[in-house]
């Protein structure tokens, strides 16, 4: 009976020293937790008002742990996927440029396609005749070279992955009077390349989306700074820039669109969201206003809001927001002015789901009429017909005649449709592997532009080398370095 007392007593006793170490060991863990949580908060809270943390690289080193989990699914996110080949492999037999029999439209005009070529294993930008499809002139830059030249770090663009000289994709080219080339790769420099793909400058900053002419001859484009300069965001918010460019490559204008929301009263849109958001906006056009309309003045510009479905008109003069209007296009890319009071939106009419974004449907052009206030779809049927339905990017441009040109970025197709929603011919980037692979952004080259050209480009043989280099940095707007391996 005492031994069986004895190991009773033993046993409470093991019992006693196993829950009081797991006590002290909760109690550890629930301190450090608290003191984990508090470190993020402080990093947080750092970030969101451009200040220190009061921990230190404690506190940063805390949100980096906090983080990883997001961090891996992107890794992993993107080892899954190649994103240069159409996500679907779609219209079977169709090789490259194909007209419609019975279609005589554009046969002196071109479109200046953006490609990614898997044959050459790069992004080149081809000038085509809409009248057979031959190629007249092939642009094919120096990735390496620019990489080279640019002092941006890993974080603001990952050369060694995404924009490598074999990732690198040529994005909504624009063709000047002498045969070059202005453009970016998406979230890289700005670059202006020569007839001979040779590069004349760059702006070493990171842009993305469309770049457009103004009416004064000066270009308009977007950018995606880091660090921020907003109260209550963190540093990895996304505070799309307008920026102003000259001809020679010179920053000229650069103003936050947040802040113009802030300014002009509407910070409900951009704070009142619920749940925190670190891409609000997610700038994918500006769009120059060339002539005076029935609410806009020569010099205005109206910008595509992705994430809030949004088009505004926004008047640089006098820093005014002056019209905006979320729907009915969602997700929408490229908005066009058609006259004094009608705008046209190619809306991608995507929808996000807990699976990720799908289109509801199928893409369209909206058009919306100032004088009236009413929209009108007048190519839904044929979107529909022929399955229109990018995710992301997308453009489209309503022509003279009535008709439309647009681009399936996502699955690497363009169709040109007349005013009545007939193919007169498109144009897909199929490659000799039998794959379609993306196109980004591309132009469409009107009948007098495209005579303009022909004489530049019919100038013979390009030889090796290029011009000097002008490099605009970070520094303010208008600065430009030299020397060295910037040339």
């Amino acid at each position: 009976i005492g031994d069986k007392i004895e190991q009773a007593l033993l046993k409470t006793r093991t019992i006693r020293v196993q829950t009081w170490v797991l006590g002290v060991i909760g109690w550890a863990v629930a301190f450090f937790l608290l003191a984990f949580g508090a470190l993020v908060e402080d990093a947080s809270r750092a970030a969101a008002n451009n200040d220190e943390a009061r921990f230190g690289v404690v506190a940063d080193a805390a949100l980096a742990i906090a983080r990883i989990p997001v961090t891996a699914k992107q890794v992993v996110s993107k080892l899954g996927k190649n994103d240069l080949e159409a996500p679907e492999q779609r219209f079977d037999g169709v090789i490259g440029f194909e007209r419609a029999p019975t279609s005589h439209v554009d046969d002196r005009s071109a479109v200046l396609v953006a490609r990614y070529d898997n044959d050459a294993a790069r992004s080149v930008a081809e000038l085509v005749s809409l009248s057979d499809g031959t190629v007249l002139h092939r642009y094919e830059p120096p990735i390496d070279q620019l990489i080279a030249r640019s002092d941006l770090s890993p974080d603001q663009v990952d050369y060694a992955n995404d924009k490598s000289p074999h990732r690198f994709m040529i994005s909504h080219p624009l063709l000047e009077a002498d045969g070059s080339i202005i453009f970016h790769g998406m979230y890289t420099p700005i670059v202006k390349v020569g007839r001979c793909s040779q590069i004349v400058w760059m702006i070493d900053r990171v842009f993305h989306h469309s770049i457009e002419r103004g009416p004064d001859g000066a270009y308009w484009t977007l950018e995606r700074p880091q660090n921020p300069q907003l109260r209550f965001v963190g540093g990895d918010y996304a505070d799309d820039k307008i920026v102003k460019f000259s001809p020679n490559g010179k920053v000229l204008f650069e103003r936050s669109i947040t802040d113009i929301f802030i300014k002009n009263g509407l910070s409900s849109i951009v704070y009142g969201q619920g749940a925190y958001q670190d891409e609000v906006f997610h700038a994918n056009d500006v769009q120059p206003v060339m002539a005076d309309g029935v609410l806009w003045k020569k010099g205005d510009l109206f910008l595509s809001l992705r994430n809030r479905s949004m088009i505004a008109l926004y008047r640089p003069s006098t820093d005014k927001i002056i019209w905006k209007m979320a729907g009915p296009w969602m997700m929408q890319h490229d908005v066009d002015i058609l006259d004094e009071h009608r705008i046209a939106v190619f809306s991608n009419n995507a929808v996000t789901t807990p699976y990720g974004e799908r289109v509801a449907g199928n893409n369209e052009t909206i058009i919306y009429d100032f004088a009236t206030k009413k929209t009108s779809s007048p190519f839904r049927k044929a979107f529909k017909k022929l399955d229109i339905r990018t995710v992301s990017e997308g453009r489209s441009e309503i022509l003279e005649d009535g008709g439309v040109f647009i681009e399936e970025q996502n699955y690497g197709r363009l169709v040109r449709l007349n005013s009545a929603g007939d193919v007169d011919w498109r144009y897909v980037n199929r490659a000799s592997d039998g794959k379609v692979y993306l196109v980004r952004w591309s132009r469409f080259v009107p009948e007098a532009e495209l005579t303009a050209q022909r004489p530049v480009l019919a100038q013979g043989e390009c030889a090796a080398g290029g011009e000097p280099v002008t490099l605009t940095r970070r520094g303010g707007a208008g600065q430009a370095a030299g020397g060295g391996k910037h040339g």
